[in-house]
């Protein structure tokens, strides 16, 4: 009864944890918890997201990792209850921040009004051809590359 869009993307996300629970749709996977910084993954960033929560941890930034497993709709009354428990929020995708997960999850964090700073990660609209890791590079989307902007986030 409407439009239906599947994305495949570009090569694979070794999976690094057991989910914590059979598939929900529209549920989270709280993949680890921390207490400084909320970490939100979507699509084949979860490798990339602990390897984020790793190197800040060698900073004693602690880091809640949650892998979303679907992106819409999202559970608005999940995202404010962890909204309200941290002062800084990270989305990162695996696709286009014009329109994304991130900028939806801002979006609903700003209902809350709670003050926590948030930096969206994703793809810019238009990226050339490359493999995975040529991409990731390209947009500023591997581990190092967030960990300093999360680090300037934090004024760190």
């Amino acid at each position: 009864k409407g439009p239906l869009a599947i994305r495949y993307p570009r090569g694979a996300e070794e999976a690094t944890t057991e989910p914590s629970a059979p598939f929900v749709p529209f549920a989270f996977d709280v993949v680890s918890e921390g207490k400084d910084l909320l970490i939100l993954s979507v699509g084949t960033m979860l490798k990339t997201s602990e390897e984020i929560k790793d190197a800040l941890g060698e900073k004693n930034i602690s880091s809640t990792v949650m892998n979303l497993r679907t992106v819409y709709p999202i559970c608005k009354e999940t995202i404010l209850a962890y909204a309200k428990q941290y002062p800084y929020i990270v989305t990162i995708e695996d696709g286009s921040v014009s329109g994304g997960i991130g900028e939806h999850i801002a979006s609903t964090v700003a209902e809350g009004d709670f003050g926590c700073k948030m930096l969206i990660k994703g793809y810019p609209p238009v990226v050339p051809h490359g493999s995975p890791d040529s991409l990731k590079r390209f947009g500023k989307m591997d581990a190092s590359s967030i960990v300093n902007e999360i680090l300037n986030l934090m004024e760190r």
